[in-house]
């Protein structure tokens, strides 16, 4: 498979913008922004550049849309974020010595120093939901597992670039840590779908039919999953 890679500039309101082009063996053109902003079109050998420039000047209202929301994230992800699909802000107390605390009752994350400006405030705060989507997360998939009785070896808390989870052949289950920022039933559904994988390892119909068997709306928890996909790249 060619994987060539290749950077050309194409006026979108114009402005010049960057975009990259990866060649493979694709039979028509796909347009996406990646995880960390960029512009990535994926297209076949024998298409020139002026086609693919047209089909993002097509896009063009869908492509920045996306980048500002991109930036936006970005620029407010340490303001607010979201805990098991709760909106949480976050106050600075001013107190050093002091511990992170997810205060449910006012939804408020109350940290030592303002994370936009405190890189141990940060880490401190990531530290924190990693520990508590570990929590969480080894309680569910003990409980899920029981009740369809698919059993897996053991489960990995990860810090994946873009994915929101895996299933391995050994038996082994591994989800991204940011999937603690989703609703209880998005998590739910996305451990039912790690395990489901223990039982058929892709995503056949007949995989599928046993995901609806136990939770007959995963669709709509799988779209939730793609929309949201942007999660995957904060508090890098």
């Amino acid at each position: 498979m060619n994987n060539r890679r290749e950077k050309h500039t194409v006026l979108l309101e114009g402005k010049p913008r960057v975009y990259i082009v990866r060649r493979n063996s694709r039979t028509r053109i796909n347009i996406r922004i990646s995880m960390d902003g960029e512009i990535v079109v994926s297209a076949p050998d024998h298409v020139p550049v002026p086609r693919i420039e047209e089909a993002l000047l097509k896009r063009e209202s869908w492509i920045l849309t996306r980048i500002r929301k991109h930036h936006s994230l970005r620029s407010t992800a340490w303001d607010s974020l979201r805990f098991r699909g709760v909106a949480y802000s976050i106050h600075a107390t001013g107190i050093p010595s002091q511990r992170i605390i997810i205060d449910g009752a006012n939804k408020k994350l109350l940290v030592p120093e303002d994370p936009s400006t405190s890189e141990s405030a940060r880490a401190g705060i990531i530290s924190t939901l990693k520990r508590e989507a570990k929590s969480y997360l080894s309680k569910r998939i003990q409980t899920i597992s029981g009740i369809i009785q698919v059993p897996y070896k053991g489960l990995f808390v990860r810090n994946q670039r873009t994915r929101w989870g895996s299933s391995s052949y050994l038996g082994n289950i591994n989800i991204n840590w940011r999937v603690i920022m989703a609703p209880d039933r998005v998590i739910d559904y996305l451990i039912i779908h790690e395990l489901m994988h223990q039982v058929h390892r892709n995503h056949s119909k007949q995989f599928w039919k046993a995901v609806e068997q136990v939770l007959p709306d995963c669709h709509r928890f799988d779209l939730w999953l793609k929309k949201n996909s942007y999660l995957l790249a904060l508090f890098r």
